[in-house]
């Protein structure tokens, strides 16, 4: 089944938060602290590999406060913490204090820096601390010509951090990742030279994949008249800010059939997602190969033929294998003459000029937008980036590929506690921008459409 939008201007969301006075204790008893922040900053919690990091953001996104809580080994400096933070996390930063300090009961560095953060003069003041085998990180970051009217909002918010008192037996991690292991790091090296702790748990490829990256019947042989194949994998550690990419090969005609990438949401583990088209054709019979990248290196890699299954014949129709996997249907724009998969359940909520915003009650909205073209898709994609992080949103990852002819851009971002996913293209001279909205507890749930639907983007018979 096929449902068709008609769009004509392009508008960009943001979520509006509401104001508040009251302040409110945030208490994390993993990592063993408490901090108090204002009731109407946003907050957002996430691993980066051992390390745990709390996010706070004041509504007009000028004051930001985070606590790195990183488990350590019993030979880990507050000296070497500070070292590792400023050369991995704010690099680049000019320092301008370092000195002892007691912050409640707590002995630490406390340090200040200068650095230039989405071409914003930044002023930042870091508190550095290690207790019962963690070593905690409390930093704040405020424009630097606004220090003077939002520096003591900031400090209160550092002043009211504190060390829960039953934090005499916490284990000492060994992941990696993030600022962890900095006890076993020689002065010589920096957390650059750690690698990060990700590793394929599984892969397996079929014809059909669920919304939630499985592959119910897994196979190693692919009929010819099979429209896409659908590769999975499961993977741990936390892969935040880093692109898989699975690349295609046939072996047989040692040709290499494109990449496809996958951008991992924030948490310990994941799965991911990729398919290869090959709509209204046959797929040449022999092997084919399907290599998983992550960091310029081979993760895993799955082998399948393609091969006559006893029904490769066009004039029997009901044997042809559906294109529109489970938990999808087939959505149509007019106006940018796109077609393309959508989930199921998913029904026009509101609309506007260039707009149709799309729910099924989940809290995850989709959204398409369409603008005439006014420029060149690179030039718009990269205007359109620069707006989002002139907002103050943060661009998490990005990509472009060519799919079924079309140039698509899939790109997510942050902003506050909401996560966009989007894809965008040009056809019909107009720019077509499909997204999904929420808040960052659905950001995997959004990642797996995007990565679901980038491959079924093409150009479509328009109905007029």
């Amino acid at each position: 089944m096929k449902k068709y939008s008609a769009l004509l201007l392009f508008v960009i969301l943001f979520t509006v938060f509401s104001a508040k006075a009251q302040s409110r204790w945030v208490e994390d008893s993993q990592m063993k602290f408490k901090i108090s922040i204002p009731a109407n900053y946003q907050t957002n919690q996430f691993w980066d590999g051992s390390d745990k990091i709390h996010a706070f953001v004041s509504p007009d996104q000028n004051v930001a406060v985070r606590v790195r809580s990183i488990p350590v080994p019993a030979n880990a400096t507050v000296d070497l913490i500070v070292q590792a933070f400023s050369q991995n996390i704010i690099k680049g930063a000019q320092q301008l204090v370092n000195q002892a300090h007691t912050l409640n009961g707590l002995s630490g560095k406390l340090a200040a820096y200068k650095w230039k953060y989405n071409n914003i003069n930044v002023v930042i003041g870091a508190f550095y601390t290690i207790e019962n085998g963690i070593a905690y990180v409390v930093w704040t970051m405020v424009p630097e010509n606004l220090l003077g009217k939002r520096s003591a909002e900031s400090d209160a918010i550092t002043n009211s951090f504190t060390v829960l008192a039953d934090n005499a037996q916490t284990s000492t991690s060994t992941q990696t990742g993030g600022l962890g292991s900095l006890g076993e790091i020689s002065n010589s090296q920096t957390t650059a030279d750690i690698p990060v702790n990700i590793r394929i748990t599984d892969l397996s490829i079929g014809t059909e994949a669920t919304a939630d990256a499985q592959i119910p019947n897994p196979q190693s042989t692919i009929d010819p008249l099979t429209e896409k194949v659908h590769l999975v994998f499961g993977y741990s550690g936390n892969a935040k800010g880093k692109t898989f990419i699975v690349k295609w090969f046939n072996e047989t005609t040692n040709a290499s059939l494109g990449d496809s990438p996958y951008f991992p949401a924030d948490a310990p583990s994941g799965r991911g997602y990729a398919s290869l088209n090959n709509p209204g054709n046959l797929w040449p019979e022999g092997r084919y190969r399907a290599e998983v990248w992550l960091n310029d290196q081979m993760q895993d890699q799955a082998w399948f033929d393609v091969a006559s299954t006893g029904y490769s014949d066009f004039s029997n129709t009901s044997d042809i294998v559906s294109s529109v996997p489970d938990g999808y249907f087939e959505l149509v724009s007019d106006d940018a003459c796109i077609e393309h998969l959508a989930p199921s359940g998913y029904q026009v909520t509101g609309s506007k000029p260039g707009q149709s915003i799309w729910g099924d009650g989940s809290g995850l909205n989709m959204v398409q937008q369409v603008i005439i073209k006014q420029t060149g898709f690179d030039t718009f994609m990269s205007e359109h980036l620069d707006e989002i992080k002139n907002k103050g949103a943060e661009i998490i990852g990005s990509s472009s590929m060519d799919v079924n002819g079309l140039p698509v851009y899939q790109y997510l971002y942050k902003y506050g506690n909401s996560i966009f996913v989007y894809l965008s293209t040009e056809n019909n001279n107009v720019f077509y921008l499909l997204g999904f909205a929420g808040n960052v507890s659905n950001e995997e749930r959004a990642i797996v459409f995007s990565n679901t639907i980038i491959n079924s983007f093409k150009k479509a018979d328009c109905p007029f």
